[in-house]
């Protein structure tokens, strides 16, 4: 082993069933329907947002999301109530771990 190097497999972190479960308590999973097409395609025009944000947007919405993490958006971007804030800016790390603690179970 060169000065340096280190055990790929070692240094990754796969989570297990616990950790998934415990994500799914604190965030639960919600898929698409047809009626968040309708309002992603609106969304397109309107906001001018890509297919995949707008799905994205109206999908969050509709399940109640109040906050998006995503570098994607504009960051501090407010859509119909929806939050969009950058999880790498340091600067939004008092408003993430304040949203995290209004999920834990």
């Amino acid at each position: 082993m060169l000065p340096g190097d280190h055990d790929q497999a070692a240094s990754r972190y796969t989570p297990g069933k616990p950790e998934i479960d415990g994500f799914r308590t604190a965030f639960p999973v919600c898929t698409a329907d047809e009626d968040d097409l309708d309002r992603a395609m609106r969304a397109v025009d309107d906001h001018r947002l890509s297919l995949w944000d707008a799905m994205l947007w109206a999908t969050a919405r509709r399940a109640g999301c109040r906050l998006v993490l995503s570098e994607d958006f504009q960051d501090g971007r407010d859509l119909g109530g929806v939050l969009f804030v950058n999880p790498f800016d340091h600067a939004n790390r008092r408003l993430i771990d304040l949203a995290l603690l209004e999920v834990r179970p």
